[in-house]
């Protein structure tokens, strides 16, 4: 089970955890990252979207959502690609 910590529109904590999947309430937000690898020549590692999920069949970096006690720091390294040729900081 995955759960979120709720932040204010200042990215403040609440002290509010959610469960994914439940709704969050007006000026409720949760951290979602991003993750672009590039192996410095100009190139970017992609994944594909799943053919069932919206926009399928379509690149994206990696992305997903922190998880409660996590930074964005944390949550990056956690979605991030592994094992991975790249080196990740």
């Amino acid at each position: 089970m995955e759960y979120w910590d709720i932040y204010d529109r200042n990215r403040n904590q609440t002290g509010r955890t959610v469960k994914r999947g439940d709704a969050l309430k007006d000026g409720e937000y949760h951290i979602v990252v991003q993750v672009w690898i590039t192996d410095g020549n100009g190139r970017w590692v992609m994944t594909k979207r799943h053919p069932d999920k919206p926009c399928g069949r379509l690149w994206e970096p990696t992305a997903g959502s922190v998880t409660a006690g996590e930074d964005s720091l944390a949550g990056a390294l956690r979605i991030s690609p592994s094992p991975s040729p790249f080196s990740i900081s």
